[in-house]
Formats: C-alpha cells, structure tokens, sequence
C-alpha cells in the first residue's frame, strides 16, 4: 500500500478557509487531509538563495525543499504540494486518480506529475512528458525525484526558484503534465507570496487564459 500527504503551502495564519475546500475536493483522492505547510517569513529565513529572487520568493522556495526533505524522512511514496493561489480544475481529481493509477506500472521510476505548467502541451487531453515546463504551483513528487532534488540542491548551497529546480528535474525524462492544465496559478487570488509586479501578473493571468481559451476551456472550471 501505497503512502502519500498533501502540503498546501503558506505564511501566517490561513484566514481564507481554503484548506477546508480543498478537503472537500481532494478526499476522493484518499491521501489523507490537506495539511497547512507553515513556511517561514522572509524575516526569519536564513540559507543562500540565487540574487534575484525576492523575500516572499526565498521563503516560498525554501518550504518547497523542507516539503521534499520531510517526505524523505517520513518514507513517504509520493506527496501532492499546492502553493496558496491555486486553483483546482472540476476534473483534476478523476483524472488524476486514472493516472496515477497507471503510473508505476507505466514508468517505474517517474519523478514527478505536474498538474500545472508554463505551456500548454499536444495532443491536449492527454498525458505527456514534461519537458522544460517552468511551473510549481501545483506536483506530485515522488520519492525518487525528491532524493534527486536534495541531492542535487541540498540547502546547504545556493537554491533557487523551485519552479527551475522541479525544470532541471524534468530534463530526466520521467515527469509528466497534462493540458488543460489540472491546476492554473490564479494571481488575482489573496496569497501569502506576492512574487510578481501587478504588471507581471496581467500578463500571466493573460497568457494562461488565451491558452485555455484556445481549446475551448473557460477559467471559470476551476475550483
């Protein structure tokens, strides 16, 4: 049997109730509660971080690596980590349950399954490899691709975004994604990690929806 967590990532008190709903969405899936994962404020933080990211980036990246370190250290098989603005797809649950139903079976050394991603992926509709996908708000790793992670950045040395360390882990060719995304980032939602500019942020919001829109899938389908 199989043993699995889910991290929904945060700084502070979570006023938002969001942790409540994502229960109620993900219990089909069967890998227990949603636990808030406190990350530490930017105040607080000590380590060495790559010279661009800002305070709320350097702790939100940092909470990625504790993520992955605890799931070593509690054997656990694979976790899903969700970062605190997204945004859950009507049918990420199904089709992910169907997926990782297969996955051993399919690749026994995969690393990681992101529910969201950067690009958009053909065919749609269907699992793929992902590759050079530069996006964390919403994976499920592996045991094996969190024992490369830490291997490869152990927070003794410089870390970087997690977004391009879960990249660099992709070019093994043992991740995979799906479009339309499973989990889209929604910058207009209350989040503890305000990372990006205004203006950064309408063109994101801009780019994921004429994407989404170019298949025929509103915003509005997801949760």
């Amino acid at each position: 049997m199989v043993s699995a967590a889910i991290y929904r990532i945060s700084i502070g008190e979570e006023k938002d109730g969001r942790c409540g709903e994502l229960n109620k969405i993900l219990d089909p899936l069967g890998w227990g509660p949603v636990k808030r994962w406190e990350a530490a404020s930017p105040a607080d933080l000590h380590g060495s971080f790559i010279q661009y990211l800002n305070s709320y980036s350097r702790a939100l990246t940092y909470a990625h690596t504790q993520i992955w370190r605890r799931m070593l250290e509690e054997g656990l098989d694979y976790v899903l980590v969700l970062e605190d603005n997204v945004r859950l797809s009507v049918d990420m649950v199904l089709r992910l349950s169907e997926f990782m139903s297969t996955i051993f079976s399919m690749d026994p050394l995969w690393d990681a399954v992101f529910l969201n991603a950067s690009e958009s992926t053909t065919p749609p509709y269907t699992w793929v490899r992902a590759t050079d996908q530069c996006m964390s708000g919403a994976y499920v790793l592996s045991r094996r691709g969190a024992g490369f992670l830490c291997d490869t950045f152990p927070t003794t040395d410089t870390l970087y975004m997690a977004d391009w360390m879960t990249q660099v882990l992709q070019r093994r060719q043992h991740s995979f994604t799906f479009f339309p995304w499973l989990a889209i980032m929604d910058l207009g939602m209350p989040t503890t990690f305000p990372r990006f500019t205004r203006e950064n942020e309408i063109l994101i919001m801009e780019k994921v929806k004429r994407l989404l829109k170019e298949i025929g899938v509103s915003f509005d389908a997801y949760l």
